[in-house]
């Protein structure tokens, strides 16, 4: 039995989107929104559960990465972003330490070290990096 849209119960909708509008998170933060518009300039929202944005912010960049590479045809290209500010915390345990990089423009992400990845980052910054070639 096909839904109002024409389709088959089960079968996917596509709403192809030619841009994103703004995203939002409901009041009680249960959903988010991504406002986007779509092929034919009209808006579209697609709501998600808020527990999907961890699987959203671990896909993504690599989603990102892989159309970059496959847009240029290039496996050496990377999605990068310019360093703003970078902090190092400590655990509340002492044991590890919180990495956390960020932009000027506000996107941030961290990561939990234990203390021989620190010291191998630390050895790896005095080295001399193998070049990529620059796009």
């Amino acid at each position: 039995m096909p839904d109002p849209t024409g389709k088959a119960l089960g079968e996917s909708r596509e709403i192809r989107g030619a841009s994103l509008r703004d995203c939002g998170i409901e009041a009680d933060g249960a959903r988010i929104r991504l406002g986007l518009l779509d092929a034919a300039g009209l808006p579209a929202d697609v709501t998600l559960p808020a527990e999907c944005l961890a699987q959203l912010v671990m896909t993504l960049p690599a989603l990102a990465a892989e159309a970059l590479r496959r847009r240029y045809r290039d496996p050496s290209l990377r999605l990068v972003y310019p360093l703003g500010d970078w902090r190092l915390e400590a655990t509340p345990d002492g044991a590890r330490r919180i990495l956390t990089l960020s932009t000027e423009d506000g996107f941030a992400v961290s990561f939990v070290l234990p203390p021989e990845r620190l010291a191998a980052m630390a050895d790896a910054a005095t080295q001399r990096p193998a070049p990529l070639r620059p796009h």
